[in-house]
């Protein structure tokens, strides 16, 4: 019987909402028993850490490090790169992905002494630009999933190339049968499948899923499957030995020039034959929060371009080396998994990713603009619908307006908690009419006014430093056909206050209701007041409401002031904890008006 090579590679992730108690947890129970394990058996592994875990193991300095460090000595473990947080390189800026590729391969030069040879991309994240992206990174080799390429049927290689702007990149086909069998077989049944495969074999599964910890593999394991596996590795069961990649690269080749399917990795989801770009236009919630992280990392490369031209190292360097991590810990791929449960579905997950975000962005405008008040207004297109959205700013907040949608407010950031206080829905504020016997529950099928026409977009329009977009909004409805009118609404932010004022003008009659929508995102602890008397937080409707504050003891403290007093619906989200949707009401008729302003705070008043 000939001998059968065999490489496992092993990712250890964990994602960005994992607190510093989870971490050290599953640090405990979980990648330390784990490592022990391979150590004890002398099977060979290769590894991949992504930046969050990593990030949390530098700032641990137990014996986690040095144990991988000392196995990495032995030549037990090969250390796979790649990007620093494991970003989805289609959908990162070049320097980005250059950027991450370098902090991985720094970090790991600096702790084992040696730069990986290999990479591994999460979420097999693999695209048709990745020999062109990950150009000139000293890196021989990745691995792909076997149901990503396309091969002649009479091909069945350990090792393919992918050629691209005549670059091309090396990848260990992973065996996605197999590594899927890890998931439920024993590891007799396990065993006897790998035997009717070829001389070189790769497979992965995460460290996770080894059963050691409850709740993160699909079928739960017998006690001690780890150890049987090793076991039967150890002992070269089937005459099976574990190689390192490093060393299986010679066992492989040639390559065989291969083609990458159209869509994304077949183990990650239901949206076949969409790429990654065509993913996110696919969901909104993923399209929003994408578009955010693109305009960031641009704010940073300028700020960086300003620092090196004009010789700011000295006092800009560690900041923006700082707001740097944080836009790369943005675009970690946890928001992008399409799994049994989505990331961009999670709106935690989507919390810890602009926050992140909405943290840089407030550095990187803080050198830039000074510390005295200051405010700024930047006109473009972001969401990609080639309408320019308008991004204001000053020290104290920060908004994305859409001025072709009735001005609506897509975010709107808290600068001093570095909190986007809208939930990330996609859609932000907006506008709805409804008779006038309307409730709660007809605005899930409300269309909002058809029509908006920008009449004036400006800063300091009195002389005081306030930004004002003034539109009109037409409220021809296909539920009221009947309504014929227009609303002017002018938003305005001052250069000195975290502040947002929403004035609402009707100067045609018009009979209905004008519902409009906050979706807000609270601190687990948020008290709600209403005109200084708490209420819980249930779907109700409450009267004559002239102030609403959301106070955590955390913070930010939000307070919506209402002139006249309007009606007010909440209404909590049932599948987003923590998300509360706010709708102030306006009875529309001849020249009526309504001002709601959004004001925040570091401590109720």
């Amino acid at each position: 019987m000939s001998t059968k090579n065999l490489q496992i590679v092993m990712p250890f992730h964990q994602p960005l909402t994992a607190s510093e108690t989870e971490l050290e947890a599953i640090c405990a129970q979980v990648y330390a028993p784990l490592l022990d394990a391979i150590a004890q058996s002398g099977v060979k592994v290769a590894v991949h850490f992504t930046g969050h875990l990593l990030d949390f193991l530098s700032r641990h300095p137990d014996d986690l490090l040095a144990r991988i460090k000392v196995m990495a000595k032995l030549g037990q473990i090969e250390i796979l790169g790649g990007l620093f947080y494991g970003g989805v390189p289609a959908l990162l800026p070049e320097l980005d992905v250059r950027g991450q590729l370098e902090m991985m391969t720094e970090y790991w030069e600096s702790m084992v002494g040696n730069a990986p040879q290999g990479f591994f991309l999460p979420e097999l994240a693999w695209s048709a630009e990745l020999p062109r992206l990950f150009e000139d990174t000293g890196f021989g080799y990745g691995f792909i999933s076997s149901q990503q390429i396309t091969l002649p049927e009479t091909a069945n290689p350990s090792l393919v190339t992918l050629l691209r702007g005549g670059k091309q990149l090396g990848a260990f086909v992973l065996d996605a049968p197999l590594s899927e069998a890890l998931l439920h077989d024993d590891a007799a049944t396990w065993m006897s499948r790998l035997a009717a495969r070829g001389p070189l074999t790769s497979v992965w599964i995460r460290a996770e899923s080894l059963g050691l910890w409850p709740g993160t593999r699909e079928r739960a394991y017998e006690q001690g499957f780890l150890n049987q596996w090793l076991s039967a590795l150890a002992a070269g069961t089937h005459d099976v030995t574990t190689v390192l990649p490093n060393a299986a690269l010679a066992l492989a080749k040639p390559a065989t020039p291969a083609a990458l399917k159209p869509g994304l990795a077949p183990e990650l989801g239901a949206h076949q034959g969409l790429d990654w770009q065509e993913f996110i236009v696919f969901s909104p919630l993923l399209d929003t929060v994408y578009r955010r992280m693109l305009r960031v990392s641009d704010k940073l490369r300028e700020a960086i371009d300003t620092m090196e031209q004009d010789g700011l190292e000295e006092t800009w360097s560690d900041a923006l080396a700082t707001a740097q991590r944080l836009v790369f810990a943005a675009q970690a791929p946890d928001l992008y998994w399409q799994g049994p449960h989505p990331g961009f579905d999670n709106p935690v997950l989507r919390d810890a990713v602009v926050d992140r975000l909405s943290e840089a962005e407030g550095m990187i405008d803080g050198l830039v603009q000074g510390e005295s008040d200051w405010i700024a207004v930047e006109e473009d297109d972001r969401d990609g619908d080639l309408v320019d959205e308008v991004f204001v700013a000053n020290r104290h907040l920060s908004a994305w307006l859409l001025p072709q949608a009735g001005a609506k407010l897509k975010s709107w950031d808290d600068r001093d908690s570095g909190k986007n206080l809208l939930d990330l829905t996609g859609e932000g504020t907006s506008e709805a009419l409804l008779p006038l016997h309307g409730t709660l529950d007809d605005l899930t099928d409300a269309p909002a006014p058809l029509t908006t026409a920008v009449i004036r977009s400006e800063v300091d329009e009195d002389g005081d430093g306030t930004y004002w977009l003034h539109v009109r909004m037409g409220l021809s409805s296909v539920a009221a056909p009947n309504l014929v009118g227009d609303i002017e609404k002018r938003v305005s932010i001052p250069i000195d206050r975290a502040e947002t004022t929403l004035r609402y003008t009707t100067t045609t009659p018009v009979g209905a209701l004008l519902a409009i929508t906050l979706p807000l995102r609270l601190p687990p602890d948020t008290r709600i007041t209403v005109n200084d008397g708490p209420v819980d937080l249930v779907a109700a409707s409450y009267p004559d409401v002239q102030k609403l504050t959301l106070a955590s003891d955390a913070g930010p403290h939000l307070h919506i002031g209402f002139s006249p007093a309007l009606t007010v619906w909440l209404a909590p989200v049932p599948q987003a904890p923590g998300s509360l949707v706010v709708v102030p009401v306006v009875r529309l008729n001849d020249q009526a008006e309504a001002t709601l302003t959004l004001c925040v705070t570091g401590s109720e008043v």
